[in-house]
């Protein structure tokens, strides 16, 4: 058992600075797209009501990453604590056997903290997504009230545990999980029914989908649960693999609220690139407009049907007819639009077809 859990304690130190790793990369990405699109956005005139850097979404990836960072350099303080300058060395498994230890109980303080971070994020999600309706979020309230409780407990006997004893004997590490687990499940289910049944009556015309987001959303809380499943599976039947779980938590919810914000910051990024110049435009044509097929559709068709080629290409592929314009009847006073789809006849012919001098 002895070298089992100095083993196990190693290998957390290996999976957590891995995670922290990929988490780091994620994040620097996350900011990085969602502060160039604040930046680019207020360049462009349309400055945002709100600054980002006063936002729910930005302060809180901000405070989970500094608990993130501070569990994982507390994991690698105590692994030189145990294998340097505990008793020089000479007591690493008695080190880590003491689950009194100050700095066991600050590891496990940010722990909780990350976590508690972590599904106040998904309740947000919810309350927005759910156009701030109080009555959807009282459940995850409810749940992560209760979280907060059992995880001030559970610090609280995990300080008053005698040396040496059972490390599973300890009920509330697995009421924080199925804690968790829930608020996660109950938020995400509702976010699906939310954009499920928007994306089923209406359908996007252009920029980003809301099913792209939906496909984000479900795989992040994918990932966070079979985290806390297996977590919940490993210390319920006695395995020492619920050392490298636990300790790589921090790290897991910082990687999947990461990559929900990498991957949205991305698709703005696409969706910048390919979006169109702010000075094309479309004009729906009056009259009748000869379609591709040989058949004539009144203007208010034309202007309703929708077309199958994506705007970002230009007008020139474009299916909509754009007329002259004559102001006043005088012809130096005419301008000429740019044409989409063909050409039109000059005012000239027209007249002479009309018999007029």
């Amino acid at each position: 058992m002895s070298a089992k859990l100095l083993a196990v304690n190693l290998a957390a130190l290996t999976c957590s600075s891995l995670f922290y790793g990929m988490f780091s990369v994620l994040f620097a990405t996350s900011m990085y797209l969602l502060v160039g699109r604040y930046l680019a956005t207020r360049r462009s005139g349309n400055s945002p009501r709100e600054s980002i850097f006063r936002s729910t979404v930005f302060i809180a990836a901000i405070c989970l990453f500094c608990a993130v960072t501070a569990h994982w350099i507390t994991t690698v303080y105590r692994a030189f604590l145990a294998f340097v300058y505990f008793q020089h060395g000479d007591s690493a498994l008695e080190f880590y056997a003491d689950a009194a230890q100050v700095t066991e109980l600050v590891q496990e303080g940010f722990l909780m903290i990350s976590i508690l971070i972590g599904d106040s994020l998904i309740i947000h999600r919810l309350w927005v997504v759910w156009e701030h309706r109080l009555t959807v979020i009282v459940f995850p309230i409810c749940s992560l009230a209760a979280l907060t409780m059992t995880s001030a407990v559970s610090m609280y006997t995990t300080s008053r545990k005698i040396p040496g004893k059972d490390v599973f004997s300890d009920p509330w590490l697995t009421s924080n999980c199925i804690l968790t687990l829930v608020t996660n499940v109950y938020s995400t289910v509702l976010i699906i029914i939310k954009v499920w049944n928007i994306t089923r009556v209406a359908r996007p015309i252009g920029g980003s989908s809301l099913r792209g987001f939906l496909v984000i959303v479900v795989e992040s809380a994918a990932i966070y649960a079979s985290w806390a499943i297996f977590f919940t599976v490993t210390y319920q039947t006695r395995s020492l693999v619920q050392f490298i779980v636990i300790q790589a938590a921090p790290e897991v919810v910082g990687i999947v609220n990461a990559l929900i914000h990498t991957r949205v910051g991305l698709g703005w990024a696409i969706e910048a690139q390919e979006s169109p110049a702010p000075s094309q435009m479309a004009f729906a044509k009056v009259g009748r407009t000869r379609t591709p097929q040989g058949t004539e559709e009144t203007g208010a068709e034309s202007w309703m049907r929708p077309s199958s080629v994506d705007f970002g290409r230009g007008l020139k592929e474009s299916s909509l007819d754009v007329e002259r314009v004559s102001l006043g009847g005088d012809r130096s006073a005419t301008e000429e639009l740019p044409v989409a789809g063909g050409d039109v006849p000059c005012i000239e012919e027209e007249e002479k077809a009309q018999g007029e001098p």
